[in-house]
Order: C-alpha cells, then structure tokens, then sequence
C-alpha cells in the first residue's frame, strides 16, 4: 500500500492533474467576485443578477475561493506530491555522482572510439585535451577514468523542482495564514485600523484577527479614464500614521501596492462617489452617506439601492456626475432618487447638490459628493519565499538547458608494448551538438598519436 502510494504520488500525471485542477478553481476565483476585492454593493449586485448561481457559489465558499476547503486540499496534495518528486530527485542525483566502478562497451555509447597506440604518454595526451577542453576528472581508478563538463547540471532537475516545491509550500502557507480585509474609504475620512472596520475580510485557516494597527486617511482618489470611457487607471493619494503618531504619506495605484509596518495595501477596482443627504425628522438632522460604485461605461449612472437609518424609507439612486453623460468628472452633477416607504413611492425625481425636497413634513438636502476607494489590505509574510522559489526555477532551467551535462568515459587496456585506449561519451540534452564536439576532441587526439584504429573487436572493462 506504501509503495503503491509513492507511485501514484509520482507519477506525471497526478502532478499534472493537480495543477490543471488548481488552474481550473483559480480560473473560477479570478471569474466569480471574491469578497475581500470588492464593496458589499458590488457583492450584492452581482448576486442580485445571477440568483440561481450565487446561493451554489457561496455554500462552495466560490466567493472565498483562495481560502476555501476545497482549493487549501488540493494544493496541499501537490505539495505532498512535490515533496516526494524533489526528494526522488535528490536521492537519484546523489546516488548518479557517487556512482563508482564504471562498465562500458561500445554497445553502450552512440558516440564511441577505440583505438591502439605504441606511445607511453598517449594517456597524458588524452587527459590533456579533454582538461584543454573544460572537462574535470571525478572519478579514477586502474585504468578507469570519468570526466565531466558541466557536472553541476545533473542537480538541475533536483533544484527547479525544488523551485516549484517552495513557491507551493509559500502558497499553502498563505492560503493557511494570510490575513485579508476590504475597507471602503471616504475623502477626508480615516480608516483607525481595527478588525472591526473591515467591510470583508478572509483569513487563512489558522490565521489570527486582522488588526493592522495603524490609520489610514484617503486625502485624494484620482481616476483617469480613455477617450471611450473605460478606465485607464486609478489612484489613491493617503496619509499613514503611526501608533507614535508618525504621519507618513503614500500613493498607490492597482499595479503599486503601498507597503507599511507588514501590511500591504493595494488599489482595488471597486470605487466611486459618496453622495452625503442629509434629513431634517422632527427638527433633527440625520446625515447618511450612500456609496454609489462607478459605472463600467461612460454615459451610465451610478446606481445603488438602500434604506435610511430611523426611517421605512428605501432609497433607489441614479447618480450622474455629469448630467450630459460625457464624463465622470464633477461637471454637472445630478441625482436621480426614487423614495419608498412601505411599498408606496413618496418621491420620484432628480436632485441637484444644494437643493431639498420634502418627504411630508420632513425634508431631504443633497448635501456633498466626494469619492471613495475600495482598498485591499493584507497581511503574508511568505513573499520572499515566492522569490526564492522563482530564483532556484530560472538557476535549474539555466544549469538545464543552458549548460547541458557532458560525461566521457576513458578506459586504458595494456597489452604487451601497446595500449587500447577507449572513450565512449553521452550527454542527456542537445546529443547532435555534443556528438560534433566529441568528433572534434578525438580529431584533436589524432594530430597527436601515431595509432591503429581498431574496428573488429568491442572493448568492455
């Protein structure tokens, strides 16, 4: 049962099922909104749009796919199949360098020469011009000799595969620890770094709370868009402090990720505009922000749906920064606003920043319009490791394919006043170039020995 396991866990093909299988979940993750990346109003309207899919999506955790069951076991059985495959690799290529006591016949060879020679230092001359040609003796016994070029290759295999181990084992652990949360930023508001300011989070398995501990203020969101109207890109300009106080001041956009104390902060693609209404109930003012999340398509509104605090009103919004539909800048803003209460509309009809309605005896202001910005926050410390492992991948596929391994076996025969000099050669990559090189070394040898070339009789030691 042992060793039928083994197998299975080396074999190609369970490594290449697994991956596609990851590729595969990673594909629905990247597809299906996640909710650490997005605001719970783009969440809710994407729910809203496929009912019969987002109730099947949430009981297979699909909207956390990166930390769900599924996905952690499934990388967790590539590991344990790449652990075996490096651990094979490094015992077959320990026991391939070690190998001691060498047979070889010309049967054993493509590229073969036997020749007999009357000369004492033919021997010499052989180990010269293959020392003159790069190649280093590794093993030497009576008559025996093995040279290699390039002898560090034969760990190349050994060490991409080790490559790939440690960005898995960096990815698992991610998946198992990694802290990750959603805030929904206000320009001029401030974000005071506690758990529960969090709009989203997904922790890993085993992960602790996130407290970033520290604040975070959006002082300016800049987005810029093309001619057409799709977005080129988009910016947030904050404002960092400290618990000492210590106010430190960062940009970062969706491919420039602000890093401080541990925490990594990136730009998301949820953002938009806050209109702030402000309702005037028995002489008491109640301000309320709707975060509205921006159109995909120049011309379209910013839409979002939501109810009142203290009231039964539900509130459905169209908002237009530009009233024209030529741009999302703040040129000619306008809110289109239909009030419910109890089923029954109470107000249908566009709002102007500055301007008031009445909802009976009470009074609704369109007070203010900023933007906000979705940013992601998170917490991994296995980074480095990915680097790593992206390091030793590029080092095994260069000592691969760059600087193939050469092996020439050499084999001395006295008899009586002359000697049968053999060499036999292999290399595992690129055989036709290292066949024309071993031509060239041989060639090399005949300009300086006086020899017969012996054609009828193999040579095994």
């Amino acid at each position: 049962m042992k060793n039928k396991m083994k197998k299975i866990l080396l074999s190609r093909s369970t490594g290449l099922i697994l991956i596609v299988f990851i590729a595969m979940l990673s594909l629905i993750g990247v597809n299906i909104p996640q909710v650490s990346d997005s605001s719970p109003s783009f969440i809710n309207g994407w729910k809203e749009s496929h009912q019969l899919l987002a109730p099947i999506i949430s009981q297979l955790h699909f909207d956390r796919m990166f930390s769900s069951e599924i996905f952690i076991a499934v990388v967790f059985l590539l590991f344990l199949a790449m652990s075996f495959s490096v651990w094979n690799l490094f015992t077959s290529a320990r026991k391939k360098i070690a190998k001691q006591n060498l047979r070889f016949s010309e049967k054993s060879f493509k590229n073969y020469f036997s020749f007999i020679s009357q000369d004492d230092n033919s021997v010499k001359n052989v180990l010269d011009t293959l020392a003159g040609r790069g190649y280093s003796l590794k093993n030497l016994s009576q008559g025996k000799y093995l040279f290699r070029k390039y002898g560090f290759s034969q760990w190349g295999g050994f060490i991409l595969h080790l490559g790939m181990l440690i960005i898995v084992a960096a990815a698992l652990y991610t998946f198992l620890f990694e802290k990750r949360g959603f805030i929904q930023i206000l320009e001029r508001d401030t974000f005071f770094g506690n758990s529960e300011e969090f709009l989203s989070t997904e922790n890993g398995i085993f992960a602790s709370p996130f407290v970033p501990n520290f604040n975070i203020t959006l002082e300016k969101l800049t987005p810029d868009y093309y001619p057409g109207g799709n977005l080129k890109f988009v910016e947030s300009s904050i404002l960092v402090s400290n618990q000492a106080g210590t106010r430190t001041p960062g940009l970062l956009s969706i491919n420039n990720p602000y890093k401080f104390g541990g925490v990594n902060i990136y730009q998301s693609t949820s953002f938009g505009y806050t209109v702030c209404l402000l309702l005037n109930k028995n002489g008491k003012d109640i301000p309320t922000y709707f975060s509205l999340e921006h159109a995909d398509k120049l011309g379209n509104p910013f839409t979002g749906i939501s109810d009142f605090p203290t009231t039964d009103y539900i509130f459905k919004m169209e908002f237009s920064p530009d009233i024209n539909g030529s741009s999302f800048s703040l040129n000619q803003p306008s809110l289109r606003l239909i009030v419910e209460e109890k089923g029954i509309t109470q107000f249908n009809g566009t709002i102007k920043p500055g301007e008031s309605i009445q909802l009976g005896d009470q009074k609704l202001t369109f007070v203010d319009i900023r933007h906000w910005s979705g940013l992601i926050l998170t917490e991994n410390q296995s980074v480095i490791f990915i680097f790593l492992g992206f390091g030793l991948i590029v080092l095994g596929l260069i000592s691969i394919y760059v600087f193939p391994m050469r092996e020439i076996y050499f084999a001395v025969e006295k008899n009586e006043n002359t000697l049968r000099l053999s060499l036999g050669g292999k290399a595992v990559r690129e055989p036709q170039q290292f066949e024309e090189e071993f031509r060239s070394y041989i060639e090399s040898i005949y300009l300086k020995e006086s020899f017969t070339n012996v054609q009828s009789e193999l040579v095994e030691i």
